[in-house]
C-alpha cells in the first residue's frame, strides 16, 4: 500500500462547511474512500489543484453515508478495506438508483491479476489506478469525470429551467384564458342584463296601466260579485307578470331597491321557521350565526326572496331528503388581498346556503346565473331564480359565488355590505284606498311621458280626492311651475325623453322649496346614479300603494 507521513485527517476537510454555498454549488464533489488516513491525505494533495470539493471517507459504511447526503462526480475507492471491501461497497453503490451510474475508480496495490481486475469491473468500476499512484495520470482521469459531471449538471439545470419556464408559461396562459372567459361571461351577462332591463321597463309601464284600470274596474263593479271576481282574477294574472318583470330587473340590476339595516339573526330565524313548514320534514334545517354578526344594508324583502329561492332549489336537489344549512359570518375584504368575490375592499357579511343534494355539473355551474337557463322540466322553472339573486347581490354592492360538484351538494355564498345603521321601526301596512282627509286642498302635479300610464295615475289621484295637474314631460311641468301655480307634491316619472325626473325635481324645488317629491319608475338606475334622496314608488303599483306613499310624504 502507498505510505505517507501520519496525519490526523477528519472525515471531511475542515473548510468544507465554511465554504460559501454559491462556491460549493459550482464545485464538483470527489469522494475519496480509504481506510488509511495517510493515503487519503496523499490523494487529497494530488487532487487539490483541480479546485473541486474533496470529501473523505474512512470505510465503506462511511462512504455510503456520504452518498446519501449529496451527489459526487467520481468516487476513488480503495479495494482492500476491512468490514466492507471495495467490491462490496461498489456493489451497494450500484444498487441505489441515484448512484447507479456514478463513476468508480478502484485504487489498489495488490489486486493486479486479471481475475481481480475483472471482478472489479463486474462490481461496477469504470477504471483502475494502481499504487504507487502517478499524480498526473490520477488528476487526468478524475478531471475527465469531473468535467463530464459538470456538463451533465449544466444540462440538468438548463432542462429544469426550461421546464419551469414552460410551466410558468402554461400557468400564465391558463390564467389569461380564465380571465378572458370571465370577462366574456361578464360582458355577456351585462349585455343580457341591459336587454332584459329595457324589456322589463316597458312591461312595467304597460302593467301599471293594466293594474291601475283593473283596480278602478273593481271599484266600479263592486256591487256585482261575479264581475268583481273576474276583475280580481285578471289582477292576479297581472301581478304574476309584475313578479316576472321584477325578476328580470333584479338580474339586470335595475330593480328599485329599498335598502335598510337588517338584523340577520332575526331574519334567518324567521326564514328557518318558514322553510321548515315549506320544505317538509324530510329536510333538516340548521341555522348557524358566527358571534357578533354585523347588520347588512339591503332590501329585506329581496334578501328573503333570494334565500327562499335558494332553499327551494336545494329542496329540488334533495328529492329524498337531506340537510339545508344557513350560515352567516363577518368578512373583511382587504386591498390587494385574495378573495373569490368581486367587490371593493371593506367590511361585509357572508351568508351561505348549502345543501347535501345532487350538486351541479361543470356545464350547469358555468351557466347557473344565465337568465332563463334551467335544468328543471318544462313548466317547473323560469330560469330566473339565480339570475335574480346575482342581480340583487350586485345591485346591493355585494357579490355571489356558487361552489358545487356533481353528487357533492351545493354551497351558494352571498356577500353583502355591512352597516352600522340602526334598525328602522316597521312601517304600517297600506290602508285600502279611499278619499284622503284634506286631499281636496292638496295639488298634485303628475308628470309622465306615457299617456296611458299618466291617464291611470291621474284618474287614481282624483278618486283619492286630490286636485291634479298633468304634464306629459319635464318642459311642460316647468312651464306650469314658472306660471306660479301652487303645487304640494310633484309626482314624476324618473326616465323621460326630454329630461330626467331627478333634474325636474331639483329645478322644481328651487322654484318652490316646500314642494314634496314622489318619484315613480320601472327601474331606478338614473335615480340611484344621481344620488337623489326622496321617496320612490316602483312600477307597477297598486292604488293603495300610491295612496299610502302620498299620505306618508304629506304627513
Amino acid at each position: 500500500m502507498m505510505r505517507a507521513q501520519p496525519a490526523a485527517i477528519p472525515t471531511e476537510p475542515p473548510d468544507a462547511e465554511a465554504a460559501p454555498a454559491a462556491e460549493a454549488d459550482r464545485r464538483a464533489g470527489i469522494l475519496i474512500v480509504d481506510d488509511d488516513p495517510r493515503n487519503r491525505l496523499a490523494l487529497a494533495e494530488i487532487l487539490s489543484d483541480l479546485g473541486e470539493e474533496l470529501v473523505q471517507a474512512g470505510s465503506g459504511e462511511d462512504a455510503l453515508r456520504q452518498l446519501l447526503r449529496r451527489d459526487f462526480a467520481v468516487v476513488l475507492l480503495d479495494v482492500n478495506m476491512p468490514v466492507l471491501d471495495g467490491y462490496e461497497t461498489a456493489a451497494l453503490i450500484r444498487r441505489r438508483q441515484r448512484s447507479r451510474n456514478l463513476p468508480i475508480i478502484f485504487l489498489t496495490a495488490y489486486s493486479k491479476d486479471d481475475a481481480q481486475i475483472s471482478r472489479g469491473y463486474l462490481a461496477g468500476a469504470v477504471d483502475y489506478v494502481f499504487k504507487p499512484i502517478d499524480p498526473v495520470i490520477l488528476r487526468s482521469k478524475v478531471a475527465v469525470f469531473v468535467e463530464l459531471f459538470k456538463k451533465t449538471e449544466e444540462v440538468k439545470r438548463k432542462s429544469e429551467a426550461e421546464r419551469q419556464l414552460q410551466l410558468e408559461n402554461l400557468r400564465v396562459e391558463t390564467e389569461r384564458r380564465k380571465i378572458e372567459q370571465q370577462l366574456f361571461q361578464a360582458q355577456k351577462m351585462e349585455a343580457v342584463g341591459q336587454l332584459t332591463g329595457g324589456i322589463a321597463h316597458d312591461f312595467n309601464n304597460m302593467l301599471t296601466v293594466v293594474i291601475g284600470h283593473l283596480n278602478l274596474l273593481k271599484r266600479a263593479v263592486k256591487n256585482d260579485p261575479k264581475l268583481v271576481d273576474r276583475a280580481q282574477a285578471a289582477l292576479q294574472g297581472a301581478m304574476s307578470c309584475a313578479e316576472l318583470t321584477r325578476r328580470l330587473l333584479a338580474f339586470s340590476r335595475q330593480q328599485p331597491l329599498q335598502p335598510k339595516a337588517v338584523e340577520l339573526g332575526a331574519l334567518l330565524s324567521t326564514m328557518a321557521d318558514l322553510l321548515r313548514r315549506t320544505l317538509g320534514e324530510s329536510i333538516a334545517i340548521d341555522v348557524k350565526l358566527a358571534p357578533n354578526v354585523a347588520r347588512v344594508f339591503v332590501d329585506p324583502a329581496q334578501l328573503e326572496s333570494a334565500l327562499l329561492n335558494l332553499a327551494l332549489n336545494a329542496r329540488d336537489a334533495m328529492p329524498e331528503g337531506g340537510r339545508l344549512r344557513l350560515m352567516a359570518e363577518n368578512r373583511i375584504v382587504r386591498p390587494h388581498g385574495r378573495s373569490p368575490f368581486d367587490v371593493p375592499p371593506g367590511a361585509y357579511v357572508e351568508i351561505s346556503v348549502s345543501d347535501t343534494g345532487t350538486g351541479m355539473s361543470e356545464e350547469t355551474l358555468r351557466r347557473a346565473f344565465e337568465p332563463f337557463y334551467t335544468t328543471k322540466p318544462v313548466g317547473q322553472g323560469t330560469g330566473l331564480g339565480l339570475s335574480m339573486i346575482y342581480g340583487f347581490a350586485k345591485q346591493s354592492g355585494g357579490d355571489v359565488r356558487i361552489e358545487s360538484q356533481a353528487g357533492e351538494g351545493t354551497n351558494v355564498r352571498l356577500l353583502l355590505p355591512k352597516t352600522d345603521s340602526a334598525i328602522e321601526a316597521p312601517a304600517l301596512p297600506a290602508e285600502a284606498p279611499s278619499p284622503q282627509p284634506g286631499a281636496a286642498e292638496r295639488v298634485i302635479l303628475a308628470v309622465e311621458d306615457d299617456a296611458a300610464v299618466r291617464g291611470v295615475a291621474v284618474t287614481t289621484l282624483r278618486e283619492l280626492g286630490y286636485n291634479v295637474i298633468e304634464a306629459p314631460d319635464a318642459v311642460s311641468a316647468l312651464e306650469i311651475l314658472r306660471e306660479g301655480r301652487h303645487v304640494d307634491v310633484l309626482f314624476t316619472d324618473v326616465a323621460m325623453p326630454d329630461g330626467s325626473g331627478v333634474d325636474l325635481a331639483r329645478e322644481a324645488q328651487r322654484l318652490n322649496p316646500t314642494m314634496r317629491v314622489l318619484y315613480t319608475s320601472g327601474y331606478s338606475t338614473d335615480w340611484q346614479e344621481a344620488g337623489m334622496s326622496g321617496d320612490l314608488l316602483p312600477k307597477p303599483y297598486h292604488d293603495a300603494e300610491l295612496a299610502d306613499a302620498l299620505r306618508r310624504i304629506l304627513g
